[in-house]
């Protein structure tokens, strides 16, 4: 469970926030635009597009789509200078960073908002260990440190799947200055799945610091025949140790239900 949410949380920034950065962050290294069949400066409409097979990479990251378009402003100083304040994706969107892939049919990157988003049908991130999914949208907010997956999100892993209406993830900077998973949301018809057992529930908080996840809303616990109910459960990581409350939160009191049926003789 601990991987399932840890894990598909930075997928999202090792994929969507290096690519996008690309038209934020100063790069040493060239960027390089190409096309199939042509690259246009739009200086009425104020926009650069490249079309067919467009891509553009910088840095071991790229993003590729049928057509890729860049909107600007001038920058009024008298210069040839331009702020560019949007960068649109449309139609078979495929962006890489390393060995992780995210799929969609359009992506907007805007640069005013600082927020990107990758939508469209079979929607996906994918990685060597796992995928995540979203029916509606990938959304990566730069300024507030939050990546969502909206409608149907589920991280899909070999042993194990996590399944929400919404899946969030907020990001804080550990002592080196790096940008780290601080706790990881999953809201809505929440669905567990391990190889043993299936755990429901209305929402999930996973806390990243405690390496903990909190249950809440009619929790089911499925094992087998086995079903264990509460109002909310909680589960420690670090201990694999799981606990079952009939009560809400700060509750002294509450009641749970189990149903155990004994094993078949053989």
């Amino acid at each position: 469970m601990k991987n399932a949410l840890y894990c598909g949380a930075l997928l999202m920034i090792t994929v969507l926030a290096p690519v996008f950065a690309m038209a934020q962050q100063p790069s040493k290294a060239p960027l390089e635009v190409t096309a199939d069949d042509a690259l246009e400066w739009d200086r009425t409409g104020q926009k650069f597009i490249a079309r067919g097979n467009a891509i553009a990479a910088q840095d071991g990251v790229s993003i590729s789509a049928q057509t890729l378009t860049a909107e600007y402003d001038e920058a009024g100083n008298g210069n040839s200078d331009f702020n560019m304040h949007t960068m649109i994706a449309q139609a078979g969107v495929v962006l890489k960073s390393e060995d992780n892939i995210a799929y969609g049919e359009h992506a907007v990157y805007d640069l005013t908002h600082k927020i990107a988003t990758l939508s469209g049908g079979d929607l996906r991130l994918v990685t060597p260990e796992q995928t995540i999914k979203a029916r509606d949208r990938f959304e990566y907010h730069v300024e507030a440190g939050k990546l969502i997956a909206l409608g149907g999100a589920t991280i899909i892993r070999p042993t194990d799947t996590l399944y929400a209406d919404k899946i969030m993830a907020t990001l804080g900077e550990n002592a080196q200055g790096e940008r780290v998973v601080e706790t990881v949301v999953a809201q809505g018809n929440v669905v567990i799945t391990t190889q043993q057992e299936r755990v429901t529930g209305a929402y999930g908080l996973y806390d990243a610091r405690m390496n903990t996840v909190d249950l809440t809303g009619g929790v089911v616990i499925t094992r087998g025949q086995n079903i264990l109910q509460g109002d909310r459960a909680k589960v420690d990581l670090n201990t694999q140790v799981s606990q079952l409350f009939g009560g809400s939160a700060g509750a002294t009191s509450g009641r749970v239900t189990g149903t155990f049926y004994p094993d078949e003789a053989p």
